[in-house]
């Protein structure tokens, strides 16, 4: 059965909140064990969610500053404290090297030896953004999720970052995805988009792109890209990763726009900022099977360079690649909504603070007749994964307590 929801003003027309969320978020149900959610390590923000309500304890930025790690700690700490003698539930991120996973990990094991009743869960960071804005919006029934960023630890180990997710709140199936690539050097390419976008050349053209398109990388040291084509040859230090945002910078380096990420990301807000908005998409990007279900990078990645080589403009280009993004991310999106049966889609992660995808994405979303939910009390990006992190926690929690039974629908 088709579920029908008007989206509310505040998610259609709102540019983006920042950093820091609502004080305070209404649920659409109970939370009967309190629960602490702590977010992500770059931004994160701690809510504790109990009755209807999801408060906001804490936001911390880069818990790799020593500083910022210890008012974290020094907050989760006194939060516990604050509930000692009742039962509490942690929801922490996936990624088993966060910061936060291992507080989460260490209150446990403290809490239980001091006899609490505490229970850990470990929830998936793009169900997290998904049921982040869906509960935002009161929504509570299984939906389809886009959700797209830099970096999300994914079920298979892999680094995800632009997933299609059909999801409720305590469940959650990868319907698609945009296609694995190698990321040499790991967390060195979401600094050097240079790095991203020699991976992908170097697939998209086994290795033999054009020697025009080589001269763009003359800016880094020779030996500095001898090593990271070495590392792709070879499939040394290359994780794999599906992100939107990895692609993003490595379009924007190939434009010329952008030789280093100064901050998260600049390199992807300098392609916005030049593109032009009503560019018609390559039409020659595809998806790699019938299922609708995987986007290829690799075709689009040889339409930007032959229009690179043909010298059309940057602005032009940076167009047809926001449009591409859009129609493909649509169409996965809209072929997850008709296996579901549902016409509601919500759009989540760092991606979508660019408006000129967000829009590109939303306007081809209701042409197909979805119903289409954003952010508008707390971020889109991970200051807003502790909010989704708690109801899925609680929710798995309560079904457990229940002997499985589900609070919503099974997917």
């Amino acid at each position: 059965m088709i579920v029908h929801r008007e989206p509310s003003n505040g998610s259609r027309n709102n540019p983006g909140v920042p950093f820091h969320p609502s004080p305070q978020i209404d649920l659409p149900f109970s939370i009967h064990t309190p629960t602490i959610a702590f977010g992500g390590d770059t931004k994160c923000c701690v809510y504790v969610l109990q009755d209807t309500r999801a408060n906001l304890v804490g936001c911390f930025e880069n818990l790799e500053d020593v500083s910022n790690y210890r008012q974290f700690a020094r907050t989760s700490r006194e939060i516990c404290d604050s509930l000692a003698g009742r039962a509490i539930c942690l929801a922490h991120d996936l990624h088993p090297s966060f910061f936060t996973t291992a507080r989460a990990r260490g209150l446990t094991s403290g809490l239980a030896n001091a006899g609490g009743q505490i229970s850990c869960h470990a929830v998936q960071h793009h169900h997290a953004h998904v049921i982040s804005c869906a509960i935002e919006n009161g929504i509570t029934e299984p939906i389809v999720g886009i959700a797209c960023d830099g970096n999300g630890y994914g079920a298979d180990g892999h680094n995800w970052g632009c997933e299609v997710l059909i999801a409720d709140p305590s469940h959650f199936v990868r319907f698609g995805h945009l296609q694995y690539f190698p990321l040499p050097g790991g967390d060195a390419a979401a600094v050097e988009p240079w790095r991203c976008a020699l991976s992908l050349l170097w697939q998209a053209f086994d290795g033999k792109f054009p020697p025009h398109i080589e001269r763009i990388f003359a800016a880094v040291a020779r030996p500095k890209f001898d090593a990271v084509k070495g590392l792709i040859v070879h499939r040394v230090a290359c994780p794999l990763t599906s992100s939107l945002g990895r692609l993003f910078d490595a379009v924007s380096f190939l434009c010329g726009l952008c030789e280093q990420n100064c901050r998260d990301g600049h390199a992807a807000q300098l392609l916005e900022s030049v593109a032009e908005p009503d560019c018609e998409p390559y039409p020659f990007f595809e998806l790699t099977d019938a299922t609708r279900r995987a986007i290829d990078p690799l075709p689009l990645v040889r339409a930007v360079c032959c229009d690179l080589t043909e010298h059309v403009g940057i602005s032009v280009i940076a167009g047809r690649f926001h449009a591409s993004i859009a129609d493909a991310l649509a169409t996965v999106g809209i072929a997850a909504a008709e296996t579901l049966n549902t016409d509601t889609v919500v759009l989540t992660g760092g991606c979508f603070m660019n408006r000129l995808l967000t829009e590109r994405v939303r306007a081809a979303l209701e042409r197909a007749g979805m119903n289409v939910f954003e952010h508008h009390q707390v971020p889109c990006g991970d200051g807003g994964l502790g909010l989704g992190q708690g109801v899925i926690a609680a929710t798995q929690l309560a079904e457990i307590a229940a002997g499985g039974g589900a609070r919503t629908r099974r997917l």
